[in-house]
Order: C-alpha cells, then structure tokens, then sequence
C-alpha cells in the first residue's frame, strides 16, 4: 500500500497529503497519521499530527526524534526500547504514553503502527495512527476521584463509628473491669492478676481501634488542618520508633479538599513504608510550592529501594497506590533508592477560588 496522496501530489513539507474527508475523519477523532519510510528514514505527518501536538510543519520537523522530544521523561525509555525492538523484529506494536507540549500541558495518548509492504513482499514503511486520548482519561479520572471521595466519606463513617461506639464500649468494660480489679486485689491476687491481664488486653484493642479510626478518617486534619495533621504523625513516629524526622512546611496558601486529602494519603502510605521497609534513623520531609506544582519530598537514610521497586513497571503495592492517587490528579512522582530513598510527588497547584 502506498503513502496517501491527494490527486496524485507528492507530499509536501513533510506533511500527508490527503482528501478533505480523510483529513475531517481525523480532526472529529482526534488522531492523527504518519509514516517512517525505511530506505530513507524520511517521516510524514498529517496535519492532526501538528495539531495534537499544538505545533507547525515551520516550528517541528517530522521526525522519530521530533517525537520522542514530546514524550514524558518517565516514559521515553519504555516508549523508545519498545519502538526499536518493533523495527528490529519487524513487528507491528501499539501502546499508551504521555506526552508534553511546549506549553507544558501533559496528555495521553495511543498510538499503534504496522508496516506496509509492497507486491513482491517487501517492507517498504512503517505506518501507524496517534490517538489522542486525553479526554477519555479525563472522564475516567473524574470517575475514580468521585469513586474515592465515596470511598473517603464511607471511610469516614465507619471510623466515627468506632470511635463512638465501639470504642466507647470497650472503655467502658476497661473502667468496670479495673474498679473490679481494685475491690478484690486484697481478697484473692491471683483473680486481680487475671483481670488485670484482661484490663490491658482491651486497653491495647481500644489503641488499636483508635489507631484503625484516626488512619481511616484523618479526624486531626479537619480540626488541625493539613499541616498540622502530617506535623503530628511525625511526632508520634519520632517518639515510638525512635526515628529522627524532621517535617518543612512551605506552605501558606489554601487548598482544596480533594488535594488535602490525596496528599495526607500519599503522606501516610510513605511513612508507612519508612517505617516498615526502610530501616532508617533519620527521615526528612518537605511540603512547597513551586512553578505551580506541589512538590512533597521524602527521604530517608535507610536501605533505599529495591532493584525492581526503582522501575515505575514493578513498585511495591504502597509505592503503586501512591502513583495511582498521583495520576488521577494528572500529577508525577520520581523515586530514588540509591543512597537512602527519595521520592518526590508532584500535583498541579489550583488555587481554591480559581474556577
């Protein structure tokens, strides 16, 4: 099959030339077309390529290299190893990435590719469409984000039950049972002793219910603020696990709530991980603002990550989750395990009152 041309023209500037219906098709699906000849490495665009990628046919040349300049960092590796292996193997491939456009904005997109052959059999190009996609991943994000503020305020209530009810009943037992404990300590120790091994087994499961309640509803972040909130968790990790951390807040602007609370998650599943995995004594943690991102740093001085955690294909379930809360925010995160560990999340900064 031949490379598209309108009336028989050649192409021109490195653009496809092609009917106007063909060209209409694109625009309404937002997926643009190109073409790698392999004999002279020559690429061809369509203009929705120009188009999705907020660029002209005067500002970008086609090229494979032109393309990759747009991918995200943190996917160009897996995007250029896999597009060289396909021409390499001589395999058709498809695959999901993000890109970002000079004017910073990041959108998604699919893209697939064949290669074409002619009468004899012979591979002549490689061709292959540019979906973009950004709009489909927007609805799915609105969807997860108002699934896990469903999951927040269910998470919410449980956790008010808890604290009120159970939690309650089992101080209320612990009481009954030490006065108890009391009247009969001079009577018969050995039943004072029993009760007391009672006593301070429903005193453990009332911290633990305390514990399971304030982890599935951040109770001190709506009384104590954001900050506040993260401030008190490292105290209380300082002083029953003898780590040495220090929290920076930089923070004086408002935020909205959905970003408070994608933050204080991702908070706590990070200090989660530092204190089951890291095997460190000092931890430092920074909370800023920045060329309108938010950026949340973490590091540590303990055993960094694992070979396989280092890749974003194979993080454990925690670091997973982390980026999943990240995504949906259309944010980033890098990770570093090579002396200690350092993990930085990135969010777009919307002031509250902006619409």
């Amino acid at each position: 099959m031949k490379p598209i041309k309108q009336n028989g023209s050649p192409k021109k500037g490195g653009q496809l030339q092609q009917p106007d219906p063909f060209k209409e098709i694109q625009e309404f699906m937002r997926c643009g077309c190109w073409e790698l000849e392999l004999n002279s490495y020559a690429v061809t665009w369509t203009d929705e390529m120009f188009t999705i990628l907020k660029t002209t046919p005067q500002k970008t040349k086609p090229s494979y290299q032109s393309f990759l300049s747009f991918v995200h960092q943190d996917d160009i590796e897996y995007v250029d190893t896999l597009i060289q292996n396909s021409l390499r193997l001589k395999k058709s491939y498809s695959f999901f990435c993000r890109l970002v456009l000079k004017n910073e904005t990041i959108i998604h997109i699919y893209t697939q590719a064949k290669f074409r052959y002619d009468s004899e059999g012979n591979i002549f190009s490689l061709f292959g469409i540019m979906h973009d996609i950004t709009p489909i991943k927007l609805m799915q994000s609105k969807h997860c984000i108002s699934e896990m503020m469903v999951q927040e305020k269910e998470r919410e209530r449980i956790s008010k039950d808890l604290h009120d009810s159970v939690g309650q009943m089992l101080l209320g037992s612990y009481l009954h049972l030490n006065a108890i404990k009391v009247s009969i300590a001079k009577k018969n120790v050995t039943i004072a002793e029993r009760i007391s091994d009672v006593t301070s087994t429903i005193q453990n499961t009332i911290q633990e219910v305390r514990n399971i309640s304030h982890n599935m509803a951040p109770f001190n972040m709506k009384k104590e603020g954001l900050l506040g909130s993260m401030q008190a968790i490292c105290t209380t990790v300082k002083k029953n696990n003898g780590i040495s951390i220090q929290f920076h807040p930089h923070i004086k602007q408002q935020l909205d709530t959905l970003t408070q609370t994608v933050i204080y998650r991702i908070f706590q599943e990070l200090i989660s991980n530092i204190l089951k995995h890291s095997k460190c004594t000092n931890a430092d943690i920074s909370l800023f603002i920045k060329h309108k991102k938010i950026h949340l740093i973490v590091e540590d001085n303990g055993i960094g990550l694992k070979q396989g955690q280092k890749k974003s294909k194979s993080p454990g379930l925690g670091l997973v989750s982390i980026q999943n809360r990240v995504q949906l925010l259309n944010g980033d995160v890098k990770m570093n395990g090579k002396h200690g560990t350092r993990i930085e999340v990135m969010l777009p900064f919307k002031p509250v009152n902006a619409d």
